[in-house]
């Protein structure tokens, strides 16, 4: 027997409630988003006639409509397929992953490699469908908004995700704040910035300071100048949940009014105050000037006509009744309310608690919360790889926490007719089996822009340098829940293993084996250094490997096995692993560099059968020629010409300010933000770069160079741009501030730029995209 039920009816409504709570969420923030200091709405301003258009609804309509063919099974790899064919938006973190999409880099290396946004709001945004389609299992909610969230970002981009989405699955069957919180906290890394933003907006409300107080308090742990950053926006959230205390409109508008990515915080809160609500329990004076439709953007490509909310729901509803009967086995969804009442451990013989409405007309209190203690101030950044902490829920918080269920005729049940609450939160707890978590599927062909280049079939040179052997780290063992209830709230175990997973580790599935290839800390590699690879092969057959396993390269390209790892290897069938490190350099004398290199993985049977190969994808560094440090006294140095100016020539020698000689060096960059701060050795001054833009065909093209000081461009030596702008560094692909058009020549265009810097750290960017915004994948300077 199911630990939950939930009607039909009811489910529905709740999922109208999250679909019209998030459009008057993102109506209310559309107006001041970027704002970054606190406003004072009440109400909409304007007052709209209809819902606003927005890129997180066109994502989740395109979500929904994978998963209506994918069902409970949908991979990322289904979901990056939908995007590439039926989405067009470039800004920020999706014109980055794109980039790298079109490269041939799969999640989570797509949202995670030279990604400046990777920790923006773009996947908390759409966040609320995972809650829409799991009700009740916020482990199984938090797995799916990573498989979502990962392809276009990382870490804080990921977990912010997680985290709303637990608490929106868990927001179907109870709604006291810190008992959602609690469990949201328990999906992701317990002192990432996420959580650090979650409990110091907690503490603030325990404390019983203001709401500005408490945004102030969320500023000062995890502030950032970045207006999309997702921890700040996610304490923004907590605000207006905690500090809610009349309603609905009360919560958004506390939210909102904290300014930064309001879209992003306005729309999570309405939808996760929405389910708790459902539609029949939302405010008409936040609803009614929305109309009956959602109304998708721009970056539609198939969708335009508008879709009614109600239609809406009834697709979602029909999605998540498929979902819960795979993935949720402690929820069992009825049409008979009556079968509520004689079979579900959830009904009590305490009092029913009110509707949200009147669950939040009371003051906040300190009396609300269990004992908490603040974060101290300016913790160290969270690691990655720290797992998150399996949390407990006090008994006295969980009881407040009960499933309101009504008859058919509106009535509510009364308390004779409903068992214990305590049997309820006392009865066995139901594991949640290994396959509730969604996995990537095979990863299959990606249309990209261009080919990578490909291996060569000759045995690579042999690359002489000391090996370390290959370590066997421990597997990732799952933690045993702590049973609190008839369903684990904040048992994290099965999420545990994604926390961890390495953002540049990729597999794939190759006959009987599996195949990972970890990249280490980036998936790039340069002419100036080796680069380590670390391969596993699982054999999951039951039939032992014999035969030979190699690493081919492109030509040109050493590379170096495992010392004593002999002609031979020998894999045991059922799960059996190896594991190696192999070293892989090209010289520049002898191999070449392309934006995209192909590897591949070959196992060749000692029996003949025909080898089996799996490919993966390094990408090349970009390559650049820097000189300097020139002087920058009192501002005059981005006017002044300088001697590599008038003589740009490689070879040429020039005076710096510490009156040394000074020459060309080169020098490699692994992301578009390149690191110019060890030219400058932290002080002001004047430094210049050289690089080639490689392209196989004429074509129109926006060069965007992004900074905080001041730049000049030269693109096949005509100056092309020159701005001095001190201000935020945000470098959006297609900035028009910093955007020039340019005409790429077939071939080499090369291009010199002059980097100013002020008495502030040094930031800078330069990415290529066509003239509509969309970055270009086969263009790029891997080579000196």
């Amino acid at each position: 027997m199911a630990a939950l039920t939930l009607t039909q009816e009811n489910y529905e409504d709740k999922i109208l409630g999250a679909w019209q709570g998030k459009s008057a969420g993102i109506t209310l923030g559309v107006a001041s988003r970027g704002n970054l200091v606190p406003a004072r709405l009440n109400y909409y301003s304007p007052i709209p006639s209809q819902s606003v258009p927005n890129l997180a609804l066109d994502f989740e309509l395109v979500w929904l409509s994978v998963l209506e063919d994918a069902g409970a099974e949908v991979s990322s790899d289904d979901l990056r397929k939908a995007w590439t064919e039926r989405l067009d938006y470039t800004q920020d973190e999706f014109g980055y992953s794109l980039l790298n999409l079109k490269r041939g880099l799969t999640p989570p290396a797509s949202g995670a490699h030279s990604n400046w946004f990777r920790h923006s709001t773009g996947a908390m945004q759409r966040a609320d469908i995972w809650a829409m389609v799991a009700p009740g299992n916020p482990q199984v909610a938090a797995a799916f908004a990573w498989h979502d969230a990962s392809i276009d970002h990382s870490e804080e981009g990921v977990w912010s995700a997680m985290f709303l989405a637990a608490v929106g699955s868990a927001s179907f069957f109870l709604h006291e704040p810190l008992t959602l919180i609690t469990i949201g906290l328990a999906m992701i890394p317990k002192t990432c910035r996420t959580a650090r933003a979650v409990k110091t907006a907690l503490a603030a409300a325990q404390k019983g300071v203001g709401w500005l107080e408490a945004r102030e308090g969320v500023q000062h742990e995890v502030g950032n100048k970045n207006f999309t950053d997702a921890p700040q926006n996610i304490g923004f959230i907590v605000i207006g949940l905690l500090y809610g205390t009349t309603g609905f409109g009360e919560s958004l508008c506390g939210a909102v009014n904290c300014g930064y990515d309001t879209t992003a915080v306005g729309g999570a809160l309405g939808a996760l105050l929405g389910i708790q609500y459902g539609a029949s329990g939302l405010p008409q004076d936040w609803v009614r000037p929305l109309g009956e439709v959602l109304i998708p953007g721009d970056g539609m490509k198939s969708m335009t006509a508008p879709l009614s909310f109600v239609e809406l729901a009834r697709r979602t509803a029909a999605v998540g009744k498929k979902i819960i009967s795979v993935k949720c086995p402690e929820i069992e969804l009825i049409d008979n309310v009556d079968k509520i009442i004689l079979n579900s451990p959830v009904m009590s013989s305490l009092p029913i608690p009110p509707p949200p409405s009147e669950v939040s007309s009371h003051p906040l209190t300190a009396a609300d919360f269990v004992e908490f203690t603040a974060p101290p101030p300016n913790p160290e950044e969270a690691d990655p790889g720290e797992e998150a902490e399996a949390m407990t829920l006090p008994s006295e918080t969980i009881s407040k926490a009960v499933l309101t269920v009504h008859r058919r005729d509106d009535i509510p049940i009364t308390p004779e007719e409903a068992s214990s609450v305590q049997d309820f939160f006392n009865a066995p707890t139901m594991d949640i089996p290994s396959e509730a978590i969604p996995r990537n599927g095979a990863d299959t062909d990606t249309p990209i822009a261009f080919i990578p280049q490909a291996i060569s079939e000759k045995e690579p040179e042999p690359l002489v340098m000391q090996e370390k052997s290959a370590n066997a780290n421990a597997p990732i063992l799952a933690l045993n829940p702590d049973p609190m209830s008839a369903i684990a709230w904040a048992d994290s175990s099965l999420v545990k293993p994604l926390l961890v997973t390495a953002p540049n580790a990729f597999m794939k599935d190759c006959g009987d084996f599996q195949v990972i290839l970890d990249l280490g800390d980036s998936p790039v590699i340069s002419h100036l250094q080796a680069k380590t690879l670390a391969v596993t092969i699982v054999n999951r057959g039951g039939e032992a490997f014999s035969g030979r396993i190699s690493l081919l390269a492109p030509p040109g390209w050493q590379v170096a096995a495992p010392p004593n790892f002999g002609q031979r290897q020998y894999i045991t069938g059922n799960n059996g692993t190896l594991r190696a490190e192999y070293r892989v350099f090209a010289p520049e004398d002898q191999g070449k560099i392309e934006i995209a290199n192909s590897l591949v993985v070959r196992l060749t049977p000692d029996t003949g059968e025909p080898p089996l190969e799996s490919q993966f994808v390094l990408l090349g560094a970009s390559c650049w020629w820097t000189v300097g440090v020139f002087a920058n006294f009192d501002g005059e140095g981005f006017d002044r010409s300088y001697l590599p100016e008038d003589r740009p020539g490689l070879n040429e020698s020039y005076i710096a300010k510490n009156l040394q000689s000074v020459r060309w060096e080169k020098n490699t960059q692994n992301e578009a933000v390149l690191d110019l701060e060890p030219l400058y050795k932290g002080g002001s001054g004047v430094c210049y770069g050289q690089t080639i833009l490689g392209s196989p065909q004429v074509r129109e093209a926006k060069l965007t160079v992004s900074t905080n000081s001041g730049v000049k461009v030269w693109v096949n030596g005509s100056l092309a741009l020159r701005r001095h702008q001190r201000g935020i560094f945000r470098p959006t692909l297609g900035d028009e501030n910093w955007t020039t058009e340019i005409t790429l020549r077939l071939g080499d265009n090369p291009v010199m730029i002059k980097w100013v810097r002020g008495s502030e750290p040094f930031q800078f960017s330069m990415t290529l995209s066509d003239r509509s915004g969309r970055a270009i994948p086969d263009v790029g300077n891997t080579s000196w």
